[in-house]
């Protein structure tokens, strides 16, 4: 089966296993076995598998050589492979590869070598790469170029370039050998056997396969591989003519027409004809030809099947097995039938057909194949075709008769074809309403929608038990009686209402079920919590910061009144790490004003990552606000993307706008800046952007013509202080664009034109598109907002034209402009529907240079309604407006104008309960008195103040229903909020004051933050608006239905607007409006311009001026949190607070709220900075013996050209200490512009620094410049700038533990096993290493006694406890009883259990459940006090009658395969299956063909077996023959026909198939390593499917002593192996206590004594070494570094010429590196096991910084796998674990839960940062569970790194 097909199979059966890991290994490891193989194989491999999976193959045609032994083991191969016996097959197959190498057989050897590598695959996955380079390096040693071609071995046969310089390479040889057997069994792609006879030698097949193959013609370099063919073939025939045809791509037939009419006379002319018959047929089909057209057809495919016989010999070769023109005949010639049932209405479609017969049958879940002659129709018919057409549809057309309410079933009938489908009809209409009164029920007619006054109701259960039947008097909407209520509420869950009565016609009417959930209480609570907002000054902090908060306490009324908490209120907040864990709590209590406020300091020693503040009051939590702490480097600069409003089509030169600017305003003129476009397939366009003085900058993207195009636009910007950061921008260019339209103000409710869906008002214009846009207008007037968008969304720029129609008729038209509100004034118009109609055409030039034009449009449809009118003159079907009411009543006004309406009207409080109910009846006539009314209601005040009016009705089987809330009027909530005295810029160091203006008693928090950290994680404080309560009312409907039914034949965008959008999250957006509040009523009235005085530099306020000898060190992120300050009676406030020596962007942010907790928010934004200023990127650290090139940047503001002196003093440790070295030079910079300079810091050892203490060693490093201005009329002015960084040193030592371990099985020799771990030590000797033994039985016990705890009701949480309890020692009495009630609450009636009580019964679950509690019995430990026997009889009779239902879908679709089925029915062996029951329910039939099913399951040939190489799958069904031919009684087998001896037979040859699959392991163990692939580390799964395995495998050996006198020895070998497997993976793996690893537990057990007495001995040594001196070492781990680079290659695909995908290189040994570089570091982890607890520590040089600075969750939940192809540069598949990754300064650190065997790799981003010469230590992986496993990598020099 092929690789897609046998996907198509597995799919559904992988999704149903997340039940059990049972159902996993049989539904998906045959398939991702194969993929996984497949993928790994060459392309080339894949395409010949077909031809060596076939083991019964014929020997080889080679002419050389003795061919005898040869065919005589590819028998034996045929024979091993039928009796799937990978061994003994591999052991052939190296045989068969020696004898075909001796004797020079090609085709034998590299048939035999990849048949090698799929075998040995097949039996343990991990070698799939060892065996695949293995081979490769066999065929390049044998060095025949066929084989190197035919497997792909050192030639991409999907590369033109490498083929055609392949066959340069390879030609004489080639040429000068004929290898027939290849030519043969592995043809040319196209037409291979006319081909083969044109073959002279083995360099023509291979031109022909490439000449011949569609992926080299569409790659460049296909015209050398043409030039080729054209001069070898040019002249012969057909071999030139087939392969013009072959690369025919038409879409239409006249090109096959004129190639047949080139050739006339000639095959290859037939065959072109051929080929265009279905573009012929595809033409007729859009036309929609008639009848005489598909006879012409017909007649013509009759004429080219004469033709084809016309030729023989080669000329007929050509048209072997060319049968589209017989197959057309079939096509036109084929006789259909079809029916569609709509009503009452049939209509019958007959193709080459006469009459037909349609019968009704009356009855439920009635099938076509059961009918007998007792089945009598209840209404029959002949229809007679008179057309009779050819080919074309005849439709015939009947009606129905009036039959009574029910279910049919429809059959058709015409000569030889019956179809059928089955019916419902239910003419009554049902509705419920819950209210907290009970449920209020209402039925009418479907139809017209008339209330039903009288009918039978009927209550049941979810699972069909009927459980109240009474009848019931309406009158509309109805209160049940208390009897309906009392069964409703004791359900408990879901049930079901049906309501029944007889018609005037004496027929039967019925509702269909309508289904219920009943909850105990839906009830709104009326009861109001604390709430809680949480404020902090920032969102983004380091370890060893602090947080400041403030927490307001208030309570929201959900009336539009809120409240804060009174003083003294106790209020608890907690600091929680990464990990959730606690880290510090404190206890306050609240301020007059309802808050609280507080600091945390954050600590060093937890987990980077997502952090949180909760609040708790009373013990529950009121609130939390999550925010970051992680190492990161805040951003110096940001890019934000402009939009210019115009539209661009395919072909244009697009110019991406936008800006660079720095947070500080520093020039950023040095700064490096590049850009790279990219599309799906890679870079199509890289360079430099000029930036002007501003910072702006164009980048031109060309797109191309005919297709809409898809780009990235990243731009890599290196400051002059060696920042890098990355800012991306999608682009999307098409010619689609869209007008956007919202209708300003319209009156809520909604309206209904006849035929269509319920048309709402359009709220979002810009990213919602409902199917149509309509409103209703509250006055005389419409107001819209009109916008024109992008094919991505974007706002566009220009004019729109508009025209207001009433019907067809035009009123009024104009333009509006896009962006700007459009009003059109309706009055004088008459109520009604108008449509507007928006349009926009844009020309632009076309692919071929012409002009052509794009047309959008837009449909608006208005309804005015004037509140006055008492008549509806529009068409609609309904319409409804609700009015403002200045009185506060409920008022709306509600129309019709299609016919009658009857409705329900509800009213219901904000707690449910019923305020009103009454029914209402429109005429519904158009334009007449009574088609509209006002509804008016007096808004009680004993009702909620807010109440939900109801509307329903039915009409034409639909449900209509309208809802709207009215509320009484409420105060108005806004708080002003302004700033009064405000500087937009100022300098370091200096005292800053704020005056703010707001209510009067307010309390307002303000807080000054860095703008920068906002691109680490944006801090948003959001005003609180009061809820209003959304009020809810459970409502259920169910319209009835009319026959409907068929039988027979089924013939992220980007804005470019500077907003907050983060740009692909790597860097932030350009700076955001300046103001955010909810009401700002003041102007800014004192607010001063920045201005740089030469004389004072600074603020007219009387701010400082620059201290030129002030250096700034306190670079602080905070400069003020102020969470108490409060206004005067005038509503003022003022606070000061001085600036950082941080030069940036900072924010204020204000907070303001009194005690009714009306508040407001504002935000205001500031620069610090100076004219002259110096920027630092120091490295984190330094490592002692780095070399670190100190390169500040100097930027000039000032507006002069200055000079001066720039300094540098390096300290060890403190500045009041001598410098350990001074530096410096002269320096000049111009106005506007910024330079750098570079100095040279050496990093010394630790142990030379007189800082040094291990932990504090550091330089400090500080930067001058002292200059004057050297121009201009003030020549002379000072300017200077100071700033001290700090560096800590570590030691250039690493402190690491080597361990190894080793099994120590009993008996065996304890010193010789420590003196073979002792020899293992690389970095360090074995002398004082710690010894330690581990008894492996002891951990297993201490699995077993792990509390259980059931986390949910469901039945497989249930049963998983139930088990674990009863196989546990001492397992408590009362807390089994309770599971076992749990449990039997999920029983059904049918015997079967479903997930959830009250749910319906479930195959798949109560198969589950069978076998655990099978496995119970067996053993003894099934609970007393239930009688088990009854409860598994019922269960088993259950799943008896799900396997023979035959189902639409397939058996994972709620069933349970055959497989399954067998496995839990074999522990009942004694149940006889009902047949004569069953056979009764589903047809003797059905029955046949899963008995049949059953038997080829269990009793297969050898060659006919399905499951060869399942694992899983053959262990289970070889478990299911041990419990069937073990038991004493064969009901079971004799209830369908098994035969003991057959099944004897297959088991025997399965055991023997499975050890043969069994593989040793390092340890001594057994085990399977493609047991469960592809899952891997998935524990539980593994450790049942041994399990399962080693219990298979002691049975067997049980049953052969019992059969045979003496036990198989290789069973009971791989039986206590795999036990010994197990105990060796609980030694590293932290095992739950659930129903899979207790399976484990219990096969241990099962072992010898001496087997438990297994230990772990260990030895251990910690030790410290220089970087350089540290060797690779590890002990059941490998881990290896890896420094990758990237490149652009050229594309090798046409049409794709100018693309360069991006491909991955591993670093050159000295080869130097480029500050602003992006590099790769990839981690490549070996692991002999699967382990818990995993923690892979990976620090890198200080010279790097990662891309991705902050910590989370790694890896991706459904792509357990990814490859890396050609465009990464490697060819292989790498595994992406999952789990946690940490961000540190100088390292990253990993943490799995559980960590994969085998191969797998992580990769880290990183720029490069800092020039110099940086080492780093070792990575290392350890196994927190088992610490004695663990690895660390080798030392990989130093990295140097260059500006």
């Amino acid at each position: 089966m092929s690789y897609l097909k046998q996907y198509e199979s597995n799919k559904k059966r992988i999704a149903a296993f997340a039940l059990h890991s049972i159902f996993l290994f049989d539904s998906i490891t045959w398939y991702f076995e194969e993929m996984i193989f497949m993928n790994m194989m060459t392309k080339v491999a894949l395409v010949m598998t077909a031809c060596f999976l076939s083991v019964g193959v014929e020997a080889s045609c080679a002419g050389n050589g003795n061919r005898k032994e040869v065919d005589r083991l590819w028998k034996e191969y045929e024979k091993a492979s039928e009796n799937d016996l990978p061994q003994k097959g591999t052991e052939i197959l190296g045989k068969i590869k020696d004898k075909a190498r001796a004797e020079k057989l090609s085709y034998d050897f590299w048939r035999a070598a990849t048949q090698y590598v799929s075998v040995s695959s097949q039996r343990d996955w991990k070698r799939r790469v060892e065996l695949n380079d293995a081979m490769k390096t066999e065929f390049r040693a044998y060095g025949d170029p066929i084989i190197l071609y035919i497997s792909g071995t050192d030639c991409n046969r999907d590369d033109a370039s490498e083929c055609a310089a392949f066959l340069e390479k390879w030609a004489r040889k080639l040429k000068s050998s004929q290898s027939e057997d290849f030519w043969d069994n592995s043809p040319v792609s196209y037409k291979g056997e006319v081909l083969r006879s044109h073959i002279r030698n083995d360099y023509e097949y291979v031109l022909l396969s490439m000449a011949f193959n569609r992926s080299l013609s569409n790659s460049i370099g296909y015209e050398k591989i043409a030039d080729k063919f054209n001069s070898t073939y040019s002249e012969t025939y057909p071999v030139f003519a087939l392969h013009e045809l072959y690369n025919i791509n038409a879409s239409s037939s006249k090109v096959y027409a004129e190639y047949a009419k080139k050739y006339e006379g000639k095959a290859v002319a037939t065959l072109a004809k051929i080929n265009a018959l279905s573009l012929k047929f595809s033409e007729l089909e859009e036309r929609k030809a008639g009848e005489k057209e598909y006879r012409e057809l017909r007649k013509y495919c009759g004429s080219l099947v004469a033709e084809k016989k016309k030729f023989s010999g080669k000329e007929g070769l050509i048209l072997k097995d060319e049968d589209a023109a017989e197959n057309m005949i079939k096509t036109l010639d084929s006789k259909e039938l079809s029916a569609e049932i709509h009503g009452k209405d049939i209509e019958v479609h007959l193709q080459n057909l006469g009459d037909v017969n349609i019968s009704i049958y009356a009855g439920e879940n009635l099938n076509v194949e059961k009918l007998t002659k007792k089945d009598v129709p209840v209404w029959t018919k002949n229809l007679e075709n008179k057309a009779a057409r050819y080919y074309v549809y005849d439709t015939l057309k009947v009606m129905l008769p009036e039959l009574p309410d029910g279910d049919y079933l429809a059959v058709f009938e015409s000569g030889k074809l019956r179809h059928d489908c089955n019916l419902s009809q239910h003419s009554v209409a049902l509705s419920a309403n819950r209210a907290a009164e009970g449920w209020l029920l209402y039925a009418a007619e479907r139809k017209s929608g008339k209330p039903v006054d009288e009918a039978d109701l009927v209550v049941g259960s979810w699972n069909g038990k009927e459980l109240l039947r009474k009848k019931v008097r309406f009158n509309g909407a109805t209160l049940m009686d208390s009897d309906v209520q009392s069964v409703l509420k004791g359900v408990g869950g879901r049930c079901w209402l049906q309501c029944s009565l007889t018609d005037v016609q004496g027929l039967e009417r019925s509702s269909e079920k309508l289904g219920l959930y009943t909850p105990e209480d839906n009830v709104s609570q009326s009861e109001v919590d604390w709430q809680a907002q949480v404020l902090t000054d920032r969102s983004a902090y380091r370890p060893g910061e602090t947080i400041h908060f403030k927490t307001i306490l208030y309570k929201d009324y959900r009336n539009g009144r809120m409240s804060t908490a009174p003083s003294e209120e106790k209020v608890r907040v907690t600091l929680a790490d990464a990990e959730n864990k606690d880290v510090q709590t404190v206890e306050l209590t609240t301020s007059d004003f309802g808050s609280v406020a507080g600091t945390f300091t954050i600590p060093g020693d937890r987990r980077n990552g997502e952090w949180r503040i909760a609040v708790f009051v009373g013990g529950y939590t009121v609130n939390a606000r999550w925010f970051t702490v992680d190492e990161f480097k805040l951003p110096e600069f940001s890019v934000s993307f402009v939009r210019d409003g115009v539209k661009y089509f395919p072909g244009d030169v697009v110019p991406v706008k936008g800006r660079v600017f720095s947070y500080a305003g520093n020039s950023l003129s040095d700064a490096r800046v590049e850009y790279a476009v990219s599309d799906w397939n890679g870079v199509v366009d890289k360079g430099t952007p000029e930036l002007d003085e501003a910072g702006n900058f164009c980048i031109p993207v060309r797109t191309a013509f005919d297709k809409e195009s898809y780009f990235t636009v990243t731009m890599k910007i290196t400051d002059g202080a060696g920042q890098t950061l990355e800012f991306s921008a999608w682009l999307r260019v098409g010619e689609r664009f869209g007008i956007e339209a919202e209708l300003i103000d319209a009156a809520d409710g909604s309206f209904l034109r006849p035929d269509t869906s319920e048309k709402v008002r359009f709220s979002s214009f810009r990213h919602s598109h409902p199917i149509t846009r309509s409103g209703i207008l509250k006055g005389d007037a419409a107001e819209f907002a009109v916008e024109l968008a992008d094919c991505d969304g974007e706002h566009l720029d220009g004019e729109i034209e508009w025209v207001l129609k009433a019907g067809s008729t035009e009123l009024q038209k104009g333009r509006c402009v896009s962006g700007k509100n459009l009003k059109i004034d309706l009055s004088g118009e008459p109520s009604g529907v108008y449509t507007v109609e928006f349009s926009k055409t844009y020309e632009y030039t076309g692919a071929g240079g012409g002009k052509e034009s794009r047309t959008e449009t837009l449909e608006y449809e208005l309804l005015k309604l004037c509140d006055n009118e008492t008549s509806l003159d529009a068409d609609v079907e309904n319409a409804f407006k609700a009015i403002e009411s200045s009185d506060g009543n409920i008022s709306l006004l509600f129309g019709a104008s299609q016919g009658d309406i009857w409705a329900n009207i509800m009213i219901f409080s904000l707690d449910s309960h019923l305020l009103h109910n009454e029914k209402l009846h429109l005429d519904g006539i158009r334009g007449k008195a009574g088609s509209l009314k006002m509804l008016s209601w007096k808004h009680a005040a004993e009702w909620s103040d807010k109440v939900m009016l109801r509307i329903e009705y039915f009409r034409n089987g639909l449900y209509r229903t309208f809802e709207h809330e009215y509320q009484r009027s409420r105060a108005t909530f806004e708080l002003p909020l302004s700033v009064s005295t405000f500087t937009d810029k100022c300098l370091p160091g200096a005292e800053y004051r704020v005056r703010l203006h707001t209510g009067k008693s307010v309390e307002v928090l303000a807080a000054v933050s860095d703008k920068s950290t906002e691109d680490i994680r944006p801090n948003p404080w959001s005003a609180v608006l009061p809820a209003f309560c959304s009020i809810y009312v459970d409502s259920y409907n169910g319209a009835g239905c009319e026959f409907d039914g068929w039988a027979g034949d089924f013939g992220h965008h980007w804005r470019f607007d500077g907003g907050s959008n983060r740009l692909m999250a790597k860097a932030a957006m350009a700076p955001e409006a300046a103001d955010a509040t909810l009401s700002e009523s003041a102007a800014e009235k004192e607010a001063v311009p920045f201005q740089l005085v030469e004389e004072e530099p600074g603020f007219s306020d009387g701010s400082e001026s620059a201290d030129p000898t002030k250096v700034r060190k306190n670079f602080q992120s905070t400069l003020a949190f102020e969470p108490f300050l409060q206004s005067d009676e005038n509503g003022n406030v003022e606070f000061r607070f001085r600036t950082s020596d941080r030069l940036s962007t900072y924010i204020l942010a204000l907070f303001a709220h009194d005690k009714a907790f009306r508040n407001a928010t504002l935000r205001k934004e500031f620069i610090v900075s100076q004219p002259v200023t110096i920027t630092i990127h120091e490295p984190s650290l330094l490592y002692g013996g780095d070399r670190y090139i100190f390169r500040p940047a100097l930027s000039n503001n000032s507006g002069k050209d200055i000079s001066g002196t720039l300094t540098v003093y390096v300290y060890d440790g403190d500045t009041d200490s001598q410098p350990l070295s001074v530096q410096n030079c002269p320096v000049s910079v111009a106005a506007g512009k910024s330079v750098n300079k570079d100095f040279s810091v050496f990093a010394p050892e630790t142990s030379a620094m007189k800082s040094y203490d291990r932990t504090k060693a550091r330089l400090s490093i500080k930067a001058t410049f002292a200059g004057t201005s050297s121009a201009g009329g003030n020549k002379g002015t000072k300017f200077s700038d100071a700033v001290l960084v700090t560096i800590p040193i570590l030691d250039g030592k690493q402190v690491l533990t080597e361990s190894h371990s080793a099994i120590f099985r009993h008996g065996t020799d304890r010193e010789a096993l420590i003196h073979s771990l002792e020899s293992q030590f690389v970095n360090t000797s074995h002398f004082g290493a710690v010894t330690r033994e581990t008894k492996i039985s002891e951990l297993v016990a201490e699995t077993l006694s792990q509390k259980t705890e059931l986390k949910s009701k469901n039945l497989l949480d249930v049963s998983e406890v139930l088990y674990v309890l009863l196989v546990s020692e001492k397992p408590d009495t009362q807390e089994v009883a309770s599971i076992v009630k749990s449990l039997l609450d999920c029983r059904c009636e049918d015997g079967g259990f479903a997930w959830f009580a009250g749910m319906s019964s479930s195959p798949i679950l109560t198969s589950v459940l069978l076998e655990r509690l099978a496995l119970l019995r067996e053993e003894g430990r099934l609970p007393e006090g239930t009688d088990w026997e009854n409860v598994l009889t019922d269960a088993v009779k259950y799943i008896d009658r799900q396997m023979f239902i035959e189902r639409n879908g397939y058996h994972w679709f709620n069933g349970i395969s055959i497989g399954q089925y067998l496995y839990v029915r074999s522990f009942f062996p004694g149940l006889a299956i009902d047949t004569k029951t069953i056979k009764a329910d589903v047809g003797d039939k059905r029955f046949k063909e899963v008995v049949k099913s059953m038997k080829a399951y269990l009793c297969p040939s050898a060659k006919e077996d399905a499951l060869n190489r399942q694992i899983l799958e053959k262990a289970r069904r070889s478990s299911t023959i041990l419990n069937l031919i073990s038991s004493s009684s064969d009901a079971f087998d004799s209830s369908i026909g098994l035969k003991c001896r057959k099944m004897k037979k297959v088991l025997a040859r399965s055991v023997e198939s499975l050890k043969e699959y069994a593989v040793e392991h390092p340890s001594g163990g057994t085990y399977y390593p493609n047991a469960v692939m592809p899952f891997r580390a998935l524990l539980p799964s593994e450790a049942y499917a041994h399990s399962l395995l080693c219990d298979m495998f002691f049975h067997w050996s049980a049953w052969s002593e019992k059969t045979s006198g003496k036990p198989d020895a290789r069973a009971q070998e791989i039986a206590d192996g795999i036990r010994l497997w197990l105990m060796v993976q609980k030694e590293s793996q932290q095992w739950q206590n659930n129903f899979e690893f207790v399976c484990a537990i219990n096969s241990i057990r099962r072992g010898s004594l001496a087997l438990l007495e297994t230990s772990i001995i260990s030895l251990s040594k910690t030790y410290e070494k220089s970087f350089e001196e540290i060797k690779a070492a590890g002990n059941g781990f490998g881990i290896k570094r890896q420094f990758l680079v990237e490149e652009l290659v050229p594309s090798t695909v046409k049409g794709q010429e100018g693309t360069k995908p991006s491909k991955l290189r591993e670093l050159k040994a000295g080869e130097t590196l480029s500050v602003g570089q992006k590099i790769v570091v990839r981690y490549s982890i070996s692991s002999d096991e699967n382990r818990c607890l995993v923690h892979v520590r990976t620090p890198y040089n200080a010279c790097l910084r990662p891309i991705r600075q902050l910590s989370g969750n790694y890896g991706y939940a459904l792509r357990i796998w990814r490859i890396n192809g050609a465009a990464r540069g490697f060819n292989a598949w790498w595994i992406t674990p999952q789990g946690y990754r940490e961000v540190r300064d100088s390292v990253i650190d990993y943490w799995f839960d559980v960590y994969p065997e085998h191969n797998t790799t992580i990769e880290d981003e990183f720029y490069v940062s800092q020039a110099g010469v940086f080492t780093a230590p070792v990575c290392e992986i350890e196994s927190l569970y088992a610490p004695h496993y663990r690895a660390n990598s080798a030392s990989d020099g130093s990295l140097t790194v260059k500006e």
